[in-house]
């Protein structure tokens, strides 16, 4: 099962005893409701990229945001700061198969805070060079429930990873995916299908682990080369979304699309 295959996979990351003797962090502030890399944030990250050198380790961003405005919308934010610093990254010589992003959103705040609070030290990446993927937390969830509005629900990932993933029939190609799933949904069902799409300007794959551990794959949707899985009836419980790529090593922009409209 993929859900085991990932478990294996992150494990055997985690024995590495290089990556926890040579772990370098940083963090990269922003300005709220703002995803541009202020000046000081790129001299911080020349200077860790001077740090590094050759190193090979993998590099971990997770994006944060204060607790202003709605939950849904930080989550998107968040990720839109940790892709900014890793094109940033990717522009000064970093291979992009080193980079995985993670978005928190308003959930694990440097300095907590009352909801609707602007905290300069919350709005931030943080960088983990040497890290391994982060485990999935109940904190990490999105959750919906039948009926539920804005519809779609859209957040943007960062397309591939480092797991080769066939499948297990000609029907469910999942092309190259992360150790973790981009998005992890919680969803209540009730009268209507749900539909997960991923959009993007280059190929993707599609692969979804259900709440009674089915694998639900697509490379290509109903309308096009975008991905789309269907559930007609849908089971209560955790989604894990994985938004792939068909070349190894190949990361690029996409988004995830949650709906319960055709």
């Amino acid at each position: 099962m993929l859900r085991s295959l990932i478990a294996a996979a992150v494990c055997v990351i985690a024995a590495s005893p290089a990556i926890a003797q040579s772990e370098m962090t940083a963090n990269i502030y922003f300005e709220r409701g703002r995803d541009q890399l202020l000046s000081s944030a790129r001299q911080t990250l020349d200077a860790l990229v001077a740090q590094m050198g050759k190193s090979d380790e993998p590099i971990l961003l997770s994006g944060h945001t204060s607790r202003f405005g709605e939950e849904s919308d930080n989550v998107g934010l968040s990720q839109r700061r940790a892709n900014a610093v890793r094109d940033y990254l990717v522009g000064r010589g970093v291979p992009a198969a080193r980079i995985t992003t993670a978005a928190y959103g308003e959930t694990r705040p440097a300095r907590p805070t009352a909801d609707g609070v602007t905290e300069p030290l919350n709005e931030r990446v943080e960088v983990r060079v040497g890290a391994q993927p982060p485990a999935i937390t109940a904190a990490d969830v999105l959750t919906l429930s039948a009926g539920f509005q804005p519809d779609p629900v859209t957040i943007p990932v960062t397309a591939g990873g480092l797991i080769a993933f066939n499948g297990l029939d000609t029907d469910c190609y999942g092309g190259h995916i992360p150790l973790q799933a981009q998005v992890v949904l919680r969803y209540e069902p009730g009268d209507y299908p749900l539909i997960v799409r991923a959009n993007a300007d280059q190929d993707a794959t599609l692969t979804i682990v259900a709440p009674d551990g089915g694998l639900h794959c697509n490379d290509d949707g109903p309308s096009g080369f975008d991905p789309e899985v269907r559930f007609d009836f849908p089971l209560a419980g955790l989604y894990q979304i994985h938004v792939g790529t068909f070349s190894e090593g190949e990361r690029f922009p996409a988004t995830v699309s949650i709906t319960e409209v055709d």
